[in-house]
């Protein structure tokens, strides 16, 4: 029987801490630091960008983070790549301490958006168009 699985979850359906790291690695290809991360339920997983990587940008002004967020409904039991509710990948920035967030706003992905896709949006979130040391016009 063929699996409906993408070989970015695991066999419960929920995505493989592979699939985190390698988002976490395209996005250290770009330059993008990653401050902190990690997944304390199977349905949810968080990346603290590191402050240097977004301060001159656009969303400079959160100063008390930026993070980026992969959700799902935690009574989801997906059988493909597909099969999710909630939220799929956001980013909350922080402009105060000890906050939940000045807001949520989804990126335009899929769930499990290739993990080059899901560091794109992330760069052009933080960098809003601009080109980064080191890249070729």
């Amino acid at each position: 029987m063929k699996s409906n699985l993408s070989q970015w979850q695991r066999e419960d359906g929920m995505p493989a801490d592979a699939y985190f790291d390698a988002v976490a690695e395209e996005l250290a290809e770009r330059g993008i630091n990653v401050a902190s991360g990690g997944r304390e339920e199977g349905w949810d997983f968080t990346i603290e960008i590191a402050r240097e990587s977004y301060s001159d940008g656009p969303l400079g002004w959160a100063t008390y983070g930026l993070y980026v967020v992969w959700r799902c409904d935690e009574h989801d039991e997906p059988k493909g790549q597909d099969d999710f509710t909630g939220l799929g990948w956001y980013w909350v920035p922080h402009s105060t301490r000890d906050a939940l967030g000045d807001y949520a706003k989804q990126f335009d992905l899929p769930y499990l958006a290739e993990p080059a896709e899901v560091a794109a949006a992330v760069q052009i979130l933080i960098r809003h168009g601009k080109k980064m040391a080191g890249e070729e016009s």
